[in-house]
């Protein structure tokens, strides 16, 4: 009787492992997702800031609208990455602008890379 509780009680706990680490894999495999697609935007945004500056530089300061598509240059960093960086002078002053960069990075070419890995 008492080898099959301490029996049920390493079952309990091997289930416990597992289940644990089957959450942890999960939660590694989104937050390496997040940061993947957070430096493919921020690669866009360095690549535009680049352009305007030297756009700027020619024209007196002056920065002009872009809607830029960064999804070729992102996806030869990250297979399958695409994104794209909006660029809004500011009314008034247009030697200002706010910059907005977005990037994603499907799941199943990260499941790919694992799987290839």
């Amino acid at each position: 009787m008492t080898s099959i509780m301490v029996m049920m009680m390493v079952a309990m706990f091997g289930l416990a492992y597992v289940a644990l680490t089957t959450t942890n894999l999960t939660r590694a495999g989104r937050d390496e997702r997040r940061a993947t697609a957070f430096h493919l935007a921020e690669a866009g945004l360095e690549y535009v800031i680049a352009q305007i500056t030297t756009d700027a530089e020619t024209n007196g300061g002056k920065i002009e609208a872009w809607n830029f598509d960064s999804t070729t240059l992102l996806d030869s960093l990250r297979s399958g990455a695409s994104g794209s960086v909006v660029v809004e002078p500011d009314t008034g002053l247009d030697t200002y602008a706010t910059i907005t960069s977005s990037a994603t990075y499907p799941i199943a070419v990260l499941q790919k890379a694992f799987a290839c890995a």
